[in-house]
């Protein structure tokens, strides 16, 4: 029998491990933003070629708790970033500590502040950060 626990996935960037003030739900998203790694074209004949697509950028969306310490550590890595061109460059990774589900990038970066909404109870904020070429492993538990 195989036993998924969100508390076991680390994600760390920049050195830092998030490891509290998640969201209550999908905490992390990891997607290909522009199409797959290969594109296929079939000639008159029928056969067919495929090609590598070189572009291999990910996004990957961390939810976090509105009141998470996380959110100023995260804050400060983009500030840093935006003022020192290139400091909050760093790498980031997504572990699945009881299964084998392995996610890695060494030149990750936040892509932008989270949009901010202000309600009558805490809500929550979503980090994107880019991934130009990560190495990913989808496994189980």
């Amino acid at each position: 029998m195989k036993l998924y626990n969100g508390k076991e996935v680390t994600f760390n960037f920049a050195s830092i491990d998030v490891d509290a003030g998640l969201g209550d739900d999908v905490f992390v998203r990891i997607e290909k933003i522009n199409g797959g790694r290969f594109t296929a074209k079939a000639g008159v004949d029928g056969e067919v070629t495929r090609s590598l697509n070189g572009d291999n950028i990910h996004r990957v969306t961390l939810t976090l708790q509105q009141t998470s310490k996380f959110n100023d550590a995260l804050s400060a890595v983009h500030l840093l970033d935006v003022q020192e061109d290139g400091a909050g460059v760093a790498p980031l990774m997504v572990r699945d500590r009881k299964g084998t589900d392995l996610f890695t990038e060494p030149e990750a970066f936040i892509e932008m502040l989270p949009d901010q909404e202000k309600a009558r109870e805490a809500g929550e904020v979503e980090w994107r950060f880019l991934c130009p070429d990560p190495k990913r492993f989808v496994g189980g538990n």
